[in-house]
């Protein structure tokens, strides 16, 4: 369906040339993609590209130069090394110098989570860049491939980083002779003044900078915002927004904001578990309370936290925590709010990740004390995606609210608190409109209204004689696999400006008449979140004593429905599904 002008037109040409000199030359699927991936890369001044053949894409290296953290004014080269399979199997990359870095080890490997397991063929290598960019920006401990590295990084944090200035300035670590190359060459005598001399760091960083950006080579100007810091307003189509950045808040900042805090998290589900694994690699005091020896209490101890230590039943973490994280499911906070509510004193503030219990009051009975700060941060994806994104350097786009603002500085710490939890940047929003949003889009867009079209379109295929596999083919693999990443990355004009001439008129037409259809049925959705009535048959329904045994029947039901039997056999036939 989708065509790409400018690859086919380039191996158009290329074939016409090979054949004019009797020869033809195959430009494989993989060039095609590596093509494609290279014309839309986003490079800073901090980086640039360079290819030893320049018949040959599939073999390049990447510098990147640093402007800030603690790799500042060094320059790191990787060799990028991409197969035929691509995209379906990852680049293979290596750092071409030695370097002092948890995540990096001294053989050149490098340990991020999109070139192994969460490599997925919709990724790009300007995700993989991103990734590699943000390994200096904030090198990660809890997933080391240089173990004496990730320590220094836990333990002594002043003493990694002149670890890293001496290894970048070509001196000896742990034993280790490190990278010649680790800074410019003009850099290096700075490089052991800095190792030597910590009092002369501010000024000689200046310096450094200034020559590293001045000699850096521009390849394409940075897209979008990247390069701008902390608070800034915005243009969403004609309306002004203010957007918080992660940036804002460095490790160092948020160390410092809590260093008087206990951080009680209670409940370990998917939330609880992404939150809480981020707020501990960041550092901060946190505990988690659940029920004792229940499965959540077995699944936090088997992600390291210990009985006693960080561990604790939910009173207990609650009388121990200064912030008080409320991240059981919506009926769980409801039941268990009378034996909560008591605990939370004057001092403490209340924290949640979704405004439902506060909002729906009159039927959760969630009535917050009046004298204590509630704040809300709310994650754009699941906990494990919270987790994942944290650990690739990346950061998951959240929401903030203020519910009630006792001590005066509630917003600043639901900010705070945003940056902690792993959000790569925030928008302010209020308790309600994230209750009637989310609730909205999961039953609309996101889940109930997307699985409600699969059905619909399925079954028409199949009664007009289509198979199974080409119905699901044409329904949701392609949908899933093809089109909704793109659309993703590039919004719905680039789509239809990249589709088959028949294909966009055909899909021009018809928006309207889809449109017209369903909007009665969104705004009644949405009437009937406002008003309660949804929330309402939801805490009845899982407040149920056999509600276990109920949604697993309905599930049993959507497992067995043709179209997604069908997509079982359809999803083994994926290249990276092939044994």
């Amino acid at each position: 369906m989708l065509k790409i002008w400018s690859m086919k037109k380039e191996q158009q040409k290329a074939e016409n040339a090979d054949a004019a000199g009797g020869k033809k030359k195959k430009v494989t699927a993989a060039q095609l993609r590596v093509q494609k991936d290279l014309s839309e890369l986003s490079l800073g001044s901090t980086m640039k590209t360079d290819f030893p053949d320049p018949d040959d894409i599939l073999h390049f290296t990447l510098t990147i130069e640093p402007d800030e953290g603690m790799y500042r004014t060094g320059r790191f080269t990787f060799s990028f090394d991409i197969n035929q399979n691509f995209p379906h199997e990852p680049p293979k990359v290596r750092c071409k110098e030695k370097i002092y870095h948890p995540n990096i080890d001294l053989e050149g490997k490098v340990c991020l989570n999109i070139l192994r397991e969460d490599w997925k063929p919709v990724l790009n290598l300007n995700a993989v860049i991103v990734g590699l960019q943000f390994l200096f920006l904030e090198p990660n401990a809890s997933d080391p491939l240089n173990k004496e590295a990730a320590e220094d990084l836990r333990l002594n944090r002043e003493g990694f980083k002149r670890n890293v200035r001496t290894a970048m300035g070509g001196g000896t670590v742990k034993g280790f002779t490190m990278a010649s190359r680790g800074f410019s060459k003009a850099l290096r005598p700075m490089a052991r003044q800095l190792a030597a001399k910590p009092a002369t760091q501010q000024r000689t960083f200046v310096a450094a900078r200034s020559l590293v950006r001045a000699s850096a080579q521009v390849s394409k100007a940075f897209a979008g915002q990247q390069q701008t810091r902390g608070v800034k307003t915005m243009d969403f189509a004609g309306h002004k927004e203010d957007v918080y950045e992660r940036a804002d808040w460095p490790q160092e900042k948020l160390l410092e904001y809590f260093k008087n805090d206990t951080l009680a998290l209670i409940g370990y589900g998917s939330q609880g578990h992404g939150q809480g694994l981020n707020l501990r690699d960041n550092g901060l005091n946190v505990i988690v309370g659940v029920r004792k020896n229940g499965q959540s209490w077995k699944d936090a101890q088997q992600d390291g936290w210990v009985p006693g230590k960080n561990l604790f039943d939910v009173d207990e973490a609650i009388s121990r925590g200064t912030i008080v994280m409320n991240l059981l499911s919506d009926a769980a906070q409801s039941e268990t709010w009378p034996a909560i509510k008591p605990q939370l004193v004057k001092g403490k503030t209340l924290y949640f990740s979704h405004g439902f219990s506060p909002v729906f009051k009159d039927v959760t009975n969630v009535d917050v004390p009046k004298d204590i700060d509630v704040i809300l941060v709310a994650p754009k994806g699941s906990g494990r995606t919270v987790r994942s994104l944290f650990r690739e350097g990346r950061g998951i786009n959240s929401s903030f609210a203020v519910f009630q603002d006792v001590t005066g500085k509630a917003k600043e710490k639901a900010q705070a608190l945003g940056v902690a939890i792993g959000s790569g940047y925030l928008y302010e929003t209020t308790f309600e409109k994230e209750v009637y949003s989310d609730l909205y889009g999961e039953r609309g867009c996101l889940m109930g209204g997307i699985h409600g079209m699969f059905l619909a379109q399925y079954e028409v295929l199949r009664e007009r004689g289509h198979s199974p596999s080409e119905a699901f083919n044409e329904t949701v693999e392609e949908a899933t696999q093809s089109l909704y990443p793109l659309i993703g990355a590039n919004g719905m004009d680039w789509m239809y400006e990249a589709c088959s001439t028949t294909a966009r008129r055909g899909a021009i037409d018809w928006t309207p008449k889809f449109k017209d259809a369903l909007k009665p049925v969104f705004n009644s959705l949405y009437d009937a979140v406002k008003d309660g009535s949804e929330t309402k048959r939801s805490l009845e329904y899982n407040g149920q004593k056999d509600y276990r045994q109920k949604f697993e029947a309905e599930m049993e039901e959507i497992r067995n429905l043709e179209i997604w039997r069908a997509g079982r056999a359809v999803r083994s036939l994926r290249p990276e599904n092939q044994k």
